[in-house]
């Protein structure tokens, strides 16, 4: 395991290591030694819930959808498309908050100082960084 951590740390250090076959290997050598087997879920649930299982690891959800997107990780496909820089996103809501940026919107704003924010956890992170809280 040490040899791995070794190569991984590697990888990280020499960016022409990164594309290598050796690299790679490390890098699945780690997450697979981190993987449950593949009949051990993740979540025990009530009995007569239908559950639908990955294939290749041990995820298992409730929701059909879920496990659409959850293969998308193994498949690597991203299928929605920003038509302005062609940057690709594996869920769509993720590619509507990114086209805030060439919209260049910020919908959230602190109610005390009026600053903008394209992310309302930006904005949440701001308010308790401030203590900016509206006065009632």
């Amino acid at each position: 395991m040490d040899e791995t951590r070794a190569a991984l740390a590697d990888g990280f250090k020499d960016n022409s290591l990164t594309n290598s076959k050796q690299y790679n290997e490390a890098v699945m050598a780690n997450q697979t030694s981190k993987l449950r087997p593949v009949n051990t879920p993740y979540k025990q649930y009530p009995p007569g819930v239908k559950v639908f299982n990955c294939s290749l690891c041990p995820y298992t959800t409730v929701y059909k959808s879920d496990l659409k997107r959850h293969n998308l990780q193994h498949t690597g496909e991203r299928p929605y498309k920003c038509y302005v820089c062609n940057k690709d996103f594996t869920q769509n809501h993720v590619l509507k908050t990114h086209m805030l940026i060439h919209l260049r919107q910020k919908p959230f704003q602190c109610e005390v100082c009026q600053q903008s924010f394209r992310h309302a956890k930006s904005l949440n992170d701001h308010k308790h960084k401030l203590m900016h809280y509206p006065s009632e």
